[in-house]
């Protein structure tokens, strides 16, 4: 499972388990380590970056699920910065409960990545940019 339809469908559930994803970095580093440490087949391709990991790839994908009205992308100021938060619309919610139903594997698979993103959300995000920079040595990007 990866080819490019997969990979948006991992999307889809880690937005679905995170219900908002707080950050583009985060959106980032959450990806690159279900790959690289919980071994998620995911075809996304990673380049060193300054906050670590970073995935053209992915940010690609994002913004062709925005233009479809699959997920919504909001700027919040958060202090004396900007987020970007993401979070499923009802069409991309529809669309991942359709193919969770069609596939019991797909479904157990969905259940496998909600237990790495929560264990991933719970990470502050310095530690987390810190784990991925790690991880990026060790891997063959």
């Amino acid at each position: 499972m990866t080819n490019r339809f997969s990979d948006i469908v991992i999307e889809l559930m880690v937005l679905d388990v995170s219900n908002i994803m707080r950050g583009r970095t985060r959106l980032q580093k959450t990806m690159f380590l279900l790959k690289y440490k919980y071994k998620v087949p995911l075809g996304l391709k990673f380049e060193p970056y300054f906050y670590g990991p970073y995935s053209e790839d992915l940010a690609y994908d994002i913004e062709m699920l925005k233009a479809l009205g699959v997920i919504e992308e909001q700027i919040v100021r958060v202090n004396d910065y900007i987020e970007y938060q993401y979070k499923l619309t009802d069409k991309g919610k529809e669309i991942l409960s359709r193919l969770l139903e069609k596939d019991q594997q797909l479904k157990q698979f969905h259940e496998k990545i909600s237990e790495y993103v929560k264990e991933l959300n719970e990470i502050p995000l310095r530690d987390l940019i810190s784990e991925a920079k790690s991880l990026i040595t060790a891997s063959s990007l």
